[in-house]
């Protein structure tokens, strides 16, 4: 164990031959050198082998399985992962050449947690940095409270890899899109993540996001997470009455934007029951009685 790396780096990947060149030569140029990179292949089915073959480095290590989604591809992973800390990264985003080593710099001088992120910027289809809600937090460690509302993190974090302390994330295509959040609620119930305030990754936004790609299929996969996570006795009622009037608000955006105008007001009213109004929301029923068409129109 001694000869292990410190990160192993864990990138599922399905069809994204177009992307994950600038994914890996991010990663192969960090500042910190002690590390593995786990692709887990998802079932890809374009000439994503050749484009990592192509590198040719000692470091990549290469699996191809049946498609099982996401959370499956990063379970595989994981149990393949010989590094003491795991790191995910999606195939079409970005290292900064800092980010291992400012993670490694931050889990030497905060050894009591297990969780680690680092903040992120979005970057869209015109090349404009956009703040990532992860922005307003300050340094210092969070607990569950941190991802009832939504997830801010998407799955740029990194855990220490004690597999008998963490719960793997839900691999049942039910809960598909929505299976980074799941596995932030469950394990932060007993864990603390530490947020280090440096932006350390680049998420590109594009079309072809799993949360862009079908509205109606993200607010089925939200409400299958709900009705899970609620079972779950470690939370108050206090607690699930957030969870279901935030889920009910995410719904409701995607709603608005496959221009649903019925099921989006349908949506805001949950939420007005369980968190009462806020600006957020009655901003988003104005332009749901609009309709998102409309809105763009008017533009």
């Amino acid at each position: 164990m001694n000869n292990s790396p410190f990160f192993s780096i864990i990138i599922p990947c399905y069809n994204r031959a177009n992307f994950i060149k600038k994914t890996l030569e991010s990663v192969l140029i960090q500042d910190f050198n002690n590390f593995e990179i786990i692709i887990v292949d998802d079932g890809s089915f374009d000439n994503t082998k050749e484009i990592i073959d192509s590198f040719g480095d000692s470091k990549l290590r290469y699996y191809w399985k049946e498609n099982e989604e996401r959370g499956e591809a990063r379970n595989f992973g994981i149990r393949k992962a010989k590094g003491k800390y795991i790191v995910f990264l999606d195939s079409d985003d970005i290292m900064l050449s800092n980010h291992l080593k400012i993670l490694y710099n931050n889990i030497i001088n905060n050894q009591k947690y297990i969780f680690f992120a680092t903040k992120y910027n979005i970057v869209n289809e015109k090349n404009i940095i956009i703040d990532s809600p992860l922005k307003k937090y300050e340094s210092g460690g969070y607990d569950y409270r941190v991802v009832l509302k939504g997830n801010p993190f998407a799955c740029n974090f990194c855990v220490k890899n004690s597999k008998e302390k963490f719960q793997l994330f839900e691999s049942d295509r039910r809960y598909s899109i929505m299976e980074d959040w799941m596995f932030l609620v469950e394990n932060l119930i007993n864990n603390k993540i530490f947020i280090i305030d440096q932006v350390t990754i680049h998420m590109i936004n594009h079309d072809n996001r799993s949360m862009t790609e079908n509205n109606q299929k993200v607010i089925i996969a939200r409400e299958n997470a709900l009705s899970k996570l609620l079972k779950n006795d470690n939370l108050s009622i206090d607690n699930k009455k957030i969870l279901i009037g935030y889920s009910a608000y995410f719904c409701a955006i995607h709603s608005y934007l496959d221009n649903n105008r019925t099921q989006s007001i349908r949506y805001i009213l949950k939420q007005l029951k369980s968190n009462g109004l806020n600006i957020n929301s009655l901003i988003l029923l104005i332009k749901s009685l609009i309709g998102y068409e409309v809105i763009k129109k008017l533009k």
